[in-house]
This record gives C-alpha cells, structure tokens and sequence, in this order.
C-alpha cells in the first residue's frame, strides 16, 4: 500500500530505525542529490551510530517522497539548524512543495508530511523515566495545574513541538497550561485506551495521541488551516533487487502500512 501526501490531510510516517543497515542506505543514497557534500562529511564526522542511521534513513525517505510524488521538500534541518528547502531535479516542473518534520526515539523515526502549511511532531517512547520531566514542568516551565503522571510524556511531547515551532515563552506556557486541563478532562475515558485528542489554540490545533497500534506516544501540531484527517503509516521496505547506482528506483522500496486514520 502506498500513501498520496498531495491532498488536505497529514500523514505520519512511522519508520523503525533497524529497517536498513547504514550500509545499505549508503548504497541507496549514493549518487542522489540528495546526498550533498556537506551532508556526507557531516556523517563521517558523526561518532554516534545511531545518529548516522538516524540522518541517513530520514534523506532515504525524503528521496523517496521526492521521486514518487514529484515535489520540493521543505524541512528544518537539524544540522545547520534552519529550515531549508531541498529542490527536486528529477522533474523539470515539481508540483509543489511538501512540509516535512523529523521526530525520533531509539527505535523509531517519525516524519509528518502536511501539503498545505507547517506542521511539527515530536514522538516519545512510552517507557522513558518521567521524574526529571516533571521537576522541568514545575522548577523551568512553573506551570500551575500538576500534571497527572499518565500524561506527563504527552505534555512532553507538546513542549518540545512548541520548541521547533520557535514560540514565546508566553504563548508556549499557555498551551501548556491549556493541554494540561483538556488531559485532565480526559483522564475518566483513557485509562486504558487508546487516546487520541485534538486541541485548538489561537491559530494552532494540536493532536496528541496514545495507542497501541501507533509505536511511540507523541503530538503534531499545525495550522489551523482546514485538514481532514491525520493519517498514521508504518513504513515497511518491500524485497527489491539491487540494481546499478544509475538505475535505482527508490519508488518501489516502501510499503506503507495504514493503522490509524483521524478527524482532525
């Protein structure tokens, strides 16, 4: 199953960081123009390997969605810290520009591709110790309402996608002080289910979400601009045969797995 980013709705991508082998995705890259200079030399200056197969399967899947949907990308790049736009020269007229957020944990990359404006995700995985997060809530943030500890990673989400979109202090304190209120009223119902809650602030609405179907917990947060649904993806690679650097065809490398589709 493939997935369509052109239409009114977000879709998540979630990819498992052992999908491919940092070989193997040197491979795939090589020769993509995608794969820049500074990009490369960047890597071999990187010590962390997980942080090198973290890059390098985040370009993959860029490249990919360069190819199969004839767009531009636009991104915040976490190298240079700044949002950078990545032109596609594959086709002479590319359709569009796709927005594109990164987020990962230890196992999983999630990437939350929007059409229309902006969006930002931040994903956390489900087992992290949570006691310094909520000394951070109360000693640095000073928000007044506690936080229940089933929502502290969800708050921790929110926090840290308000911190890619670059909002003051103000605004981000408010946001918080407001999710922390909509959990609260949520606390009867998700116990022990699935959570899935939109929130709308000022011009932002915000999606949180917790579920056993989608592997880490975490929020998006967009525009206030008419989105139909958001859609979550887990991002399985199908057998291919390796061909010759000229001749790779990354549009048949992805399946794309739907598990979730919500009103948004």
């Amino acid at each position: 199953m493939s997935c369509f980013l052109l239409d009114k709705n977000i879709s998540i991508l979630f990819v498992s960081m052992d999908l491919f082998s940092e070989q193997e995705l040197f491979v795939l890259l090589r020769d993509n123009p995608i794969f820049t200079h500074d990009f490369i030399e960047y890597i071999f200056r990187c010590k962390s390997a997980k942080r090198r197969v973290e890059l390098l399967l985040s370009r993959l899947l860029f490249a990919y969605i360069m190819q199969t949907h004839n767009v531009n990308i636009q991104f915040f790049n976490s190298i240079n810290k700044k949002e950078e736009l990545f032109i596609n020269n594959n086709f002479s007229s590319p359709e569009r520009a796709v927005y594109l957020s990164i987020s990962h944990t230890h196992s999983w990359i999630a990437i939350a591709s929007n059409s229309i404006s902006r969006s930002v995700i931040d994903i956390e995985s489900p087992q992290r110790e949570i006691g310094k997060i909520k000394l951070f809530f109360t000693q640095k943030v000073g928000l007044h309402s506690p936080v229940e500890e089933m929502f502290v990673l969800s708050l921790w989400t929110v926090y840290e996608a308000l911190h890619k979109l670059s909002v003051s202090k103000e605004f981000k304190k408010r946001v918080l002080e407001t999710t922390v209120l909509e959990l609260k009223k949520s606390i009867k119902e998700v116990s022990n289910s699935p959570l899935y809650l939109c929130i709308p602030v000022d011009n932002y609405k915000i999606l949180i979400w917790r579920d056993k179907v989608i592997p880490e917990l975490g929020c998006v947060i967009a525009s206030k601009i008419k989105h139909q649904k958001v859609k979550f993806y887990i991002v399985e690679k199908t057998e291919y045969k390796k061909e010759k650097p000229c001749k790779k065809d990354l549009t048949r490398l992805f399946t794309f797995n739907k598990k979730v589709e919500i009103n948004f």
